[in-house]
């Protein structure tokens, strides 16, 4: 049995099926799929909105340990009240909260997360929409740069 550590990478509600309930509900769905096809001993989230909180809430649900890898501070800070709440439970849930950037916003901390990410992972699994540009597609080309494994699950949500 190969204890496994798997990160999760993907896009956010614009570029998945929006922000609503019915929206995060397939999410999460998607979300239990590949916890339960992968069978990680442990979850990296980068809890941004969409993907990444679906796969921390799924993980919740499923009971598999995780740990929230924040880009930077106050990552929520513009976020609807209903998202910032969840972010704040799932950190709460978290067997870890890594704050990876002190400091307020700058776009080169989301690709710092997505590298300590990477680096303590040994796979990742994207929700990526097949487009060469953007902050999943920067994870994943560090990731096969890096020799980490990933597997798109694109299909699973949107078949």
């Amino acid at each position: 049995f190969w204890k496994m550590i798997l990160a999760a990478t993907g896009h956010r509600p614009p570029a998945l099926l929006g922000y609503s309930d019915e929206a995060f509900t397939r999410y999460v769905a998607a979300a239990e799929h590949v916890l339960l096809d992968t069978m990680p001993e442990r979850v990296i989230s980068g809890m941004a909105q969409g993907w990444d909180t679906a796969i921390a809430t799924a993980c919740v649900n499923l009971g598999f340990p995780f740990d929230a890898y924040v880009a930077f501070e106050g990552v929520d800070r513009k976020w609807y009240p209903r998202d910032r709440r969840r972010f704040a439970a799932l950190c709460e849930a978290a067997e870890s909260v890594v704050t990876v950037s002190p400091g307020k916003y700058s776009p080169w901390k989301l690709q710092a997360r997505n590298e300590a990410m990477v680096e303590k992972c040994d796979q990742l699994a994207a929700m990526w929409n097949g487009k060469q540009h953007g902050g999943t597609w920067n994870c994943l080309k560090y990731a096969t740069a890096r020799g980490k494994p990933w597997t798109n699950y694109w299909g699973v949500l949107m078949g």
